[in-house]
């Protein structure tokens, strides 16, 4: 092998090592808690200041260090190529062949040494070797800059040509973010109760709050006219600190009372029968359909804890609380006031008695049985969905191999339904032993 031949290896070893640095200081930086960076940087501290600013845009930064491990692999590749598929052509192996393997080794040297080992080293490095690297890391990404400037604007083009716009882009970057927290969590470097909590705050930016609401037969509300004294007995019979006002029908929503505003009237001992509506705040109306994380934002704005969801005629829909937003982030939260949980119990044989109101995705995550309907949230609903009609007590029906006997039906509502995942339940068409026809 000529010396020149061997310029070219080192050269490919070099940008190989540089494309592992920037791996591992980025893996280090994004293990710093960013409110250690701020505290820093708020300090006068210049690295800690500059590595808040290649965070800020991390769509940017994303490019950036994607284009540095892309061009070094390429150039590494390359490099390689270049130097070793003539001398194994020379050797008797076809040039396409060698060009192939070479390739396919340089690709998996740059996996497990970029992609993986420099990350692992990186989230391992103490705070002030991390800040140290900070302006080299700054350095080496500007140097692919024109290349990642370059690959955007190909994207734009691209993702104008097809018609696809920024909110498709936003939700590939959704998806991508989600296989980095799976990733994450497959290398043990944020626990599983992080992973669900980061999985909720990307799931509230896709969900409707119609899909976390308290429905409006589950509503507690109290009439305008109700005394001051009965209606602070009801919020504390249901463990409620707020309650909607109604006037006339349940559609007529006209304010909330908290539990402290009753108080605070019932001092004066005259008090206990003035009407709760002379207590009540303005209510804060929204669509069914609005984003769970867009009510999130305009409760805070608003500095409010509630707010009724109402339909496209605008009836009333439900009830959603800032609890109910941060219990999808963060899991149940349950204290001394809450009413007993929805129930999923289990029966034997495989069967559960469930409770009509229960979520698919509940239902799905406590008993493995997955059964999905676009137009239903709860199984009540789904029920109702593939029926058609309001089912009698002892109906059965098949969905996906499960069959779903209704247990209990009280004034049109679906209470409790019996499933079983075992084909010897009877199936639709066949006489249950009452002589109903299972649906």
């Amino acid at each position: 092998m000529e010396p020149s031949s061997w310029i070219g290896l080192v050269g490919a070893l070099a940008v190989t090592l540089l494309a592992a640095y920037g791996s591992a200081v980025e893996a280090a930086v994004l293990a710093m808690r960013p409110s250690r960076l701020r505290e820093l940087a708020d300090g006068g501290n210049e690295a800690a200041a500059s590595i808040r600013r290649l965070l800020e845009n991390q769509n940017r930064r994303a490019t950036l260090t994607v284009s540095l491990s892309l061009a070094s692999a390429i150039l590494a590749a390359a490099l390689v190529t270049a130097v070793v598929a003539p001398e194994l052509d020379r050797a008797g192996m076809a040039f396409p062949i060698a060009v192939a393997l070479l390739t396919l080794l340089v690709a998996f040297v740059h996996i497990v040494l970029v992609a993986r080992l420099a990350r692992r080293i990186g989230r391992r490095l103490n705070e002030g070797r991390t800040l140290a690297q900070a302006q080299p890391w700054r350095l080496l990404l500007v140097s692919v800059t024109p290349l990642a400037l370059l690959a955007d604007f190909i994207t734009d083009r691209g993702l104008a040509a097809f018609g696809r716009g920024r909110e498709a882009e936003e939700i590939g970057e959704l998806g991508e973010l989600r296989e980095i927290i799976e990733a994450s969590e497959l290398e043990e470097a944020i626990s599983e109760e992080d992973v669900d909590m980061i999985q909720g705050v990307l799931e509230i930016s896709r969900e409707q709050i119609r899909h976390i609401m308290t429905p409006r037969p589950d509503m507690v509300m109290v009439a305008a006219e109700t005394p001051a004294a009965d209606a602070l007995n009801l919020a504390l019979a249901h463990g409620h600190s707020r309650l909607p006002v109604y006037a006339g029908d349940h559609d007529s929503i006209v304010g909330m009372v908290s539990v402290r505003q009753i108080a605070a009237s019932l001092i004066d001992p005259t008090a206990g029968q003035q009407p709760v509506g002379e207590l009540t705040q303005p209510a804060f109306f929204v669509p069914e359909t609005k984003m769970v994380d867009d009510l999130l934002g305009e409760l805070q704005a608003g500095r409010t804890h509630m707010a009724i969801a109402i339909d496209e005629y605008g009836d009333t829909a439900g009830l959603v609380t800032m609890e109910d937003i941060i219990e999808r982030i963060v899991g149940d939260i349950r204290d001394e006031t809450d009413q007993e949980p929805i129930e999923i119990i289990p029966d034997g044989d495989g069967a559960y008695l469930v409770d009509g109101r229960v979520r698919l995705g509940e239902l799905a995550e406590q008993t493995g049985i997955e059964l999905e309907a676009a137009d239903a949230d709860t199984l009540a609903g789904l029920v109702f969905l593939r029926l058609g009609h309001v089912p009698d007590d002892g109906e059965i029906l098949d969905i996906d191999g499960i069959a779903i006997e209704v247990a209990l039906v009280e004034n049109n509502r679906i209470r409790r339904l019996r499933l079983t995942p075992d084909t010897d339940q009877p199936k639709p068409g066949t006489p249950n032993p009452d002589g109903r026809q299972a649906a």
